[in-house]
This record gives structure tokens, C-alpha cells and sequence, in this order.
């Protein structure tokens, strides 16, 4: 049995020998390229806007709980007003009743 003997990261190294070589400055999405920095600001942009999603749907999952409590709280004590008119509709009626001779 042979053995060979390869050197850690043998291959082309060719790129050693360019000095202006563009080491990674672009990210492959697909098919196209894009640079790292426009990238980093579409994720930022993506974050921003999912915040702003989210932030939206609280509010109104927020506003629609409220609009229910409201409304049953407006459904309990629409009769706790009415009854508080009627009474004091009662008490001038009684006076008025109390005054009156025969």
C-alpha cells in the first residue's frame, strides 16, 4: 500500500498569486449575487418589517378584545341604566302621590 501524501489544502492556489483577488464580498442567493452589505440591509429591512407585523397583529388582536369587553359591559349595564332612570321616575311618582289629598 501506497501512501500519498497530500498537504492539507491542496488544490488551486491560484488565488494566492492575485493580489486584488475579491475574497468574499458576495453571497450567492440562488442565481444571482449580491454583496454581503446589501444582504445585511435586506435581513435588517426582513427584521423590521416581521417586527412591525407582528406589532400590528398585537395591536389588533388587542383592539378586538377590547371591542368585546365593551360591548359586553355595555350589554350588562344598559339594564343597570335603564333601572336607575326608572327609579328615580318612581321616587317623583311617589312624592307626587304623597302630596296629593283626597
Amino acid at each position: 500500500m501506497a501512501r500519498e501524501n497530500k498537504s492539507f489544502g491542496s488544490g488551486d492556489d491560484s488565488f494566492l498569486d492575485d493580489p486584488e483577488a475579491d475574497f468574499g464580498d458576495t453571497e450567492v442567493v440562488g442565481d444571482t449575487e449580491i454583496d454581503i452589505d446589501e444582504a445585511d440591509a435586506l435581513r435588517l429591512e426582513v427584521a423590521e418589517l416581521k417586527d412591525r407585523l407582528l406589532r400590528a397583529l398585537a395591536d389588533t388582536e388587542n383592539l378586538r378584545k377590547r371591542s368585546d369587553r365593551d360591548r359586553r359591559d355595555a350589554e350588562l349595564y344598559a339594564s343597570t341604566r335603564f333601572a336607575r332612570d326608572l327609579l328615580s321616575v318612581y321616587d317623583n311618582f311617589d312624592r307626587a302621590m304623597g302630596n296629593v289629598t283626597d
